[in-house]
C-alpha cells in the first residue's frame, strides 16, 4: 500500500508483462502488434486498408 499510497508508484500492464518475460523462459513471444504497427506502418496499411486504426495493442505469448 504504501508503495501506491505514499510513493505514488504505477506500473502498467507493460511492466508487468516485462517482468514475466525476464523471469520465464519458458514463454515465447508469438506476435507483439504495437510493435508491427509502428516497424513495418506502410506493409500493415497495405494489408488492412480499410482499417480505422493500425495501432496494435496485443501481445501474443505460448508457454514452451
Amino acid at each position: 500500500k504504501e508503495w501506491i499510497v505514499v510513493q505514488q508508484r504505477f506500473w502498467t500492464e507493460q511492466y508487468l508483462l516485462q517482468a514475466y518475460l525476464v523471469e520465464n523462459d519458458h514463454v515465447e513471444v508469438l506476435l507483439a502488434s504495437h510493435f508491427i504497427s509502428k516497424k513495418y506502418t506502410q506493409a500493415v496499411r497495405q494489408t488492412f486498408p480499410n482499417a480505422l486504426s493500425i495501432d496494435g495493442g496485443s501481445f501474443w505469448i505460448r508457454k514452451c
